[in-house]
């Protein structure tokens, strides 16, 4: 199992597990809400303690020292395991089965609580207060810095918690909570015409208010509903169109950047107010200097980051493989620098090209080159944007960079760009895509006819770069695939959940299962990642849900008369031991 055995002399609960979304145990309910579900294991643990009720966590990513709360909702998930809305994931910037630390606190009565819808679209719901007052019955606390989701008439709404008080973690059950709104992220003050120079002469100004932005009136309200037990304070509109509360403080805490570790296989802080004097400011600018450079992103540079690349079939020694299952093994290259979390990588050649990612708390645009024959590696002109998890496919020779997230938030503002990097004049060009519905986090990406095949939590889209468009597939969408290959135009992936090689024609635009290895790979697997090889076929790498081993097999595919495409099972073992989790693979020749 992935997570350590309890300590029964503790007086907290404190237990790691792997985390997974909803979809995987098919309770969409709590995608409206903060609960999560944990395995029975730890309802024994927490029954054992003597613990405050309503039971409340820390959610905490290992990696990133990005922090969240939630409650609980059922404890029937598999040991090792917990299931979280994906919202929340990522707010966490949490993958599927990646760790997560979870300690069970008390947390105070929240009082008051800031709110930033991300559109105005909320605003023209009929009784937004009523709504968000239903929707935030589902919730056990709010934590400063996430983004919750509120759904409604079949649409999600996104919402940022910019303070809280008394603290930046909240309960907010059976509490007076005060609610106080900032403009929504996509707001704009509206346009006073201009008046001309003849008619100003003309006539005496007269002082008129600027439109203030004030979307609700009324604050104070119970989240359950039941009267007040004192009379809260009346919000007013400041001259910047900001809503405030009279009680509040005149600053809030800013929300700590996150990163993502994982692994790969391979082959404002607040500066001081200016000084009158030139002396003064004069130091300000050179310590602004020193900061800049400072955090400039050196791709080199030691890094705060988990990142282990592997090369499939060469053994430690150079031998040769004899060609039984046994010699096949997963081998660490200790030779590569350290790069940035969450980038996205495509090969070329023998070349693997990584692009952006997060590196010491900022989102970089830098792209670095891998050789993978001599295991080094090179620095290359930066992109002309800085984005992270986006979905990253070679045509022609050219590489397309679309979307992803320009902040360390997913949830706030998905990208809305494409880059386009020639790898012959390795320059780059920035294409705006406002028209796109861009992802926040791109699942898998492949590349079948020239078009570029790519999947969201909610949406798969393919884009034909001739045609300059881009289109929704929801017959593609119809299964949860991931960590795709390609092999003669036909997409392939592994489903977990239902132990089969699952294959789509875009001709036919149909799914299909591959058929003739039934029982011949690992069963009750957590995770699998597939990449395609040469030969024309593709390799397998699982995971089983209560071991530790990595497996991988290699499999060939091919379509009979009918149209029914077989599979064949070259070989299958224990490619590497440990606790890892292969978090992207890539091709090359070698």
């Amino acid at each position: 199992m992935f997570y350590d055995g309890y300590a029964y002399h503790r007086t907290t609960f404190e237990q790691t597990y792997r985390c997974y979304p909803s979809s995987f145990i098919d309770k969409p309910q709590i995608e409206s809400g903060d609960k999560i579900i944990m395995p029975p294991s730890a309802l024994d643990r927490l029954a054992s303690l003597h613990i405050d009720y309503p039971m409340l966590f820390e959610l905490r990513n290992t990696s990133t020292d990005s922090v969240s709360h939630c409650g609980v909702l059922e404890f029937i998930a598999e040991e090792g395991v917990i299931y979280m809305p994906y919202w929340m994931m990522q707010n966490l910037l949490l993958q599927e089965g990646d760790i997560v630390r979870v300690r069970n606190v008390t947390l105070p009565k929240g009082t008051y609580v800031k709110l930033q819808p991300h559109t105005t679209d909320f605003l023209d719901i009929a009784n937004p207060k009523a709504i968000l007052e239903t929707a935030l019955r589902n919730y056990s606390c709010l934590t400063v810095g996430d983004s919750i989701m509120v759904p409604y008439n079949n649409k999600k709404y996104f919402i940022d918690i910019l303070e809280a008080k008394p603290s930046n973690g909240i309960s907010i059950i059976e509490t007076d909570c005060e609610v106080d709104f900032a403009p929504p992220l996509d707001y704009k003050e509206p346009e006073r015409p201009v008046v001309p120079a003849s008619a100003k002469a003309k006539e005496v100004p007269v002082a008129e208010a600027e439109p203030k932005f004030n979307p609700f009136t009324g604050s104070g309200r119970r989240l359950d509903g039941r009267p007040l037990s004192y009379e809260p304070q009346p919000i007013a509109a400041n001259s910047n169109g900001q809503s405030h509360s009279l009680a509040s403080s005149s600053g809030s805490e800013k929300a700590k950047q996150q990163t993502q570790g994982k692994l790969v296989f391979g082959s404002n802080v607040d500066r001081s107010t200016k000084e009158t004097t030139k002396v003064g400011a004069g130091k300000e600018r050179k310590q602004e200097e020193e900061a800049e450079k400072k955090d400039k992103f050196n791709a080199f540079s030691d890094q705060t980051s988990d990142i282990h690349w592997f090369t499939l079939c060469r053994k430690p020694n150079g031998q040769q493989f004899s060609g039984t299952a046994s010699d096949h093994r997963l081998v660490h290259i200790p030779s590569l620098p350290p790069m940035p979390i969450q980038g996205s990588y495509v090969g070329i050649g023998s070349n693997i090209f990584v692009m952006g990612g997060f590196c010491n708390w900022k989102i970089t645009s830098s792209v670095s080159l891998i050789d993978c024959r001599t295991h080094t590696a090179q620095t290359l002109p930066d992109m002309p944007k800085a984005v992270a998890i986006s979905v990253t496919e070679l045509i022609d020779r050219k590489i397309y960079v679309i979307g992803g997230s320009d902040t360390l938030s997913p949830l706030k503002s998905p990208s809305r760009s494409m880059m386009v990097y020639d790898t012959d004049t390795e320059m780059w060009e920035l294409r705006a895509r406002p028209d796109w519905e861009a992802g926040k986090r791109w699942f898998s990406s492949v590349v079948i006819g020239g078009k570029i095949y790519m999947r969201t939590y909610y949406n798969s889209f393919v884009y034909d770069p001739n045609e300059d468009s881009c289109d929704r597939d929801e017959v593609l969408h119809s299964k949860e695939w991931s960590s795709s290959c390609v092999i003669d135009d036909v997409l392939y992936y592994y489903d977990v959940r239902g132990n089969c090689l699952r294959a789509y024609d875009p001709k036919q635009r149909s799914w299909g299962v591959v058929k003739g290895f039934e029982g011949l790979l690992p069963e009750a697997c957590k995770w699998s990642k597939t990449v395609s090889c040469t030969g024309g076929n593709l390799v397998l790498f699982l995971q089983k849900t209560e071991e530790t081993e990595i497996w991988s097999a290699e499999i060939a595919v091919e379509r009979r008369e009918g149209g029914e495409i077989w599979g064949k099972v070259e070989w299958c073992s224990v490619v590497l031991d440990g606790n890892f989790h292969i978090m992207d693979c890539v091709a090359v020749e070698l």
